[in-house]
């Protein structure tokens, strides 16, 4: 069985993605991490932990130490504040050989106004079965992101 670890179960985003894994015919346990204690209460997650906010001192050390203790096969970052996180922590968490979907931080970056963290006014995740197959969609203005491969749409 997969193990998923979800960064943000508790919010729309990651519930949305944990509701789409859940409907998947191969069972999946998801390891829920959120900042709030409160929203993480409500995930539907197999196992829940507290993370520290993606812009704490402790954030990296303490997702690693997330990956190590759970083995996850895959880190989803939902908020939009774990993305750019995620995105520099990429070579660490793969050294764990945990996966990461996500475009560089040099591309979130130049994508992102001010080079500041995507806000949700901007930025949209969205997952989908396909083929029988889960398609992560990450969407900002023109830059179509489909499971790790980056794509500019003119």
């Amino acid at each position: 069985m997969s193990r998923v670890l979800v960064l943000g179960a508790g919010g729309p985003a990651g519930g949305q993605f944990i509701r789409s894994l859940r409907l998947a015919k191969t069972p999946y346990t998801i390891i829920g991490a959120d900042s709030s204690p409160y929203l993480l209460e409500f995930s539907q997650t197999s196992e829940r932990v507290l993370l520290p906010a993606a812009g704490e001192i402790t954030f990296p050390d303490r997702l690693l130490e997330i990956i190590r203790d759970f083995q996850p096969a895959l880190v989803y970052a939902a908020p939009d504040t774990c993305v750019l996180a995620v995105s520099h922590l990429r070579k660490e968490i793969e050294a764990e050989g945990c996966r990461v979907f996500l475009p560089s931080p040099f591309t979130i970056e130049r994508v992102t106004p001010s080079k500041q963290p995507l806000t949700g006014a901007t930025y949209a995740v969205q997952t989908l079965w396909w083929r029988g197959r889960l398609v992560i969609l990450q969407a900002r203005r023109r830059i179509m992101w489909m499971a790790g491969a980056s794509q500019v749409s003119e």
